[in-house]
């Protein structure tokens, strides 16, 4: 990373047991640039329900990311300013890409506004959601002058069974814009 112009603070507060991990507190500043998150993972038998909260103010990657310090992108203006969600359900057992896309429940939304990367005006927009082996999300990011869209919707593979191989259901879509 860039040498750091600013003090730093970095906190973590967390616990674990074979059953539950919780991160009460994650917090990293370096003078205006500030992330704070919390996040908890618990075991309810065969599935664990995950819950996680990410917050930007300011944040400049170029403070916490390695890489050349004279690169470009280190020396233009970054500044994130957004949060992230994410609540989920999710088998405790891994059986597999097609069984966790089957068994998967929950949702994730990801927002920056008024955010600069490299010197470019930034914003995105994605909300992502599963349910009953259903996936689907929508987004939108500007870097710019350009645009990307993503629109998705998928269904998990159904496992095969003794008639043959795994079955999809057909409504399958994914469009990505670029502009």
């Amino acid at each position: 990373p860039a040498p750091l112009r600013d003090a730093v603070r970095v906190a973590l507060r967390a616990r674990a047991d074979p059953d539950e991990a919780v991160v009460e507190t994650l917090s990293a500043q370096a003078g205006p640039s500030r992330l704070e998150g919390q996040a908890r993972a618990r075991r309810d038998g065969t599935r664990w329900a995950t819950s996680a909260d990410l917050r930007l103010a300011g944040f400049d990657l170029s403070q916490w990311l390695p890489g050349e310090p004279g690169a470009a992108w280190r020396r233009a203006r970054n500044a994130l300013n957004g949060h992230v969600t994410l609540d989920a359900r999710l088998p405790a057992a891994f059986d597999g890409v097609p069984a966790l896309l089957g068994a998967l429940d929950g949702r994730l939304e990801a927002h920056l506004s008024d955010s600069v990367l490299a010197g470019q005006p930034l914003a995105l927009a994605l909300k992502a959601q599963a349910e009953a082996g259903r996936l689907s999300a929508d987004g939108e990011a500007r870097a710019g002058d350009n645009v990307a869209g993503l629109a998705l919707a998928l269904r998990a593979p159904r496992p095969a069974d003794r008639h043959g191989p795994a079955a999809v259901a057909g409504d399958e879509r994914l469009q990505l814009r670029l502009d």
